[in-house]
């Protein structure tokens, strides 16, 4: 009864990864992630279909959690060596931040930054995108495998 049920578990991880991916491909209609920009009407994405879009896969990526058998395990969803990531990631965005400043000058000869009130949505978006693009290639990678592995076999294979 066990292998049912932790079975069953892994299939409804595996629908509720499809749907976080199927949001993500839909991210358009929303305004979000990389289509943070104003439309050719020249209309601002809405705020209350952006924040449904980031409320629907932070729902989708804990029900996942919720759901999955062993998600600790599995999907290795603990930080590892807290200090060798915290001096990766600044390492990886100083570099980025070299490399963006390096294209602007030599492509435009300045450095022309964002106007300030644009900061607080870019933050939101790039940090809500980000925390679904990472859940749902965890999630649906596991759960791909998963199912992959729990299909039964033909006598052949």
């Amino acid at each position: 009864m066990d292998d049912f049920v932790d079975i069953a578990r892994s299939l409804i991880v595996l629908g509720l990864a499809l749907l976080l991916f199927m949001l993500r491909l839909d991210a358009e209609r929303f305004g979000t992630a990389e289509y943070y920009e104003a439309t050719q009407d020249g209309e601002q994405p809405r705020a209350r279909r952006r924040l449904a879009w980031y409320a629907i896969g932070a729902a989708l990526a804990i029900a996942i959690v919720y759901v999955h058998p062993s998600p600790q395990q599995t999907l290795f969803l603990g930080s590892g060596n807290r200090l060798g990531a915290v001096l990766g990631g600044l390492a990886y965005g100083l570099a980025g931040v070299g490399v963006a400043i390096a294209f602007a000058t030599v492509r435009y000869h300045r450095i022309r930054f964002p106007d300030a009130w644009s900061y607080p949505g870019a933050l939101l978006n790039s940090t809500a995108t980000a925390f679904i693009d990472e859940a749902d290639f965890s999630f649906s990678s596991y759960s791909l495998n998963r199912a992959g592995r729990s299909m039964p076999r033909s006598a052949g294979s």
